[in-house]
This record gives C-alpha cells, sequence and structure tokens, in this order.
C-alpha cells in the first residue's frame, strides 16, 4: 500500500483501504489492551517488551491515520488528483 501511494496520482481508494486497514489493526491494538493475559503485540519487531508495545502502537497507528486524513483532504481539495512530487513526467524541450 505504501508504494501505491507513492507511485499512483489517484489515490482515493487506496487511502480509503489503508485507512480501514489501519483501523481494523487499531480496534486488534484496543481488544488486546482491554484483556488482560494478552499476549505482547509484537508491533516493534520480534524482540518486544511484552505489552509496553501495545500503547506504543496505538499512538503509531494514531499518526498514521490523522496523515491518511491529512492526505484524503488534500486529494479532496486537488480535484481527485492529489500533488505527486515523485512522479515524473518527462522534461519538455523547447
Amino acid at each position: 500500500m505504501a508504494a501505491a501511494l507513492v507511485l499512483f496520482e489517484r489515490r482515493r481508494g487506496i487511502l480509503l483501504a489503508a485507512g480501514a486497514t489501519l483501523l481494523a489493526f487499531t480496534g486488534i491494538l484496543t481488544l488486546l489492551l482491554l484483556d488482560r493475559h494478552a499476549p505482547g503485540c509484537g508491533c516493534f519487531g520480534p524482540v518486544t517488551r511484552g505489552r509496553e508495545d501495545i500503547p506504543l502502537g496505538l499512538v503509531r497507528n494514531g499518526a498514521a491515520i490523522v496523515l491518511i486524513i491529512w492526505l484524503a483532504r488534500k486529494e479532496a481539495n486537488h480535484g481527485g488528483q492529489a500533488e505527486n512530487p515523485i512522479t515524473i513526467r518527462g522534461v519538455h524541450a523547447d
């Protein structure tokens, strides 16, 4: 999804899919946080600190959701085509 967000000009569907995925993961992390007997989430790789990773994962997901909302608003303000500085269109020689 990250590559699609960078490479494709029309990102609305990709932003929706990324947002839905992050909301689902955030819901799972919330359930893990509420269950006292649940193991750590392993959000930051195989070397985990146990349940301390869960709140950090929630913060990370929240930041990513805010970024997705910002990108979606930017996309809406540009009529469905957000500016993509990475896309190379070529140089017009005069």
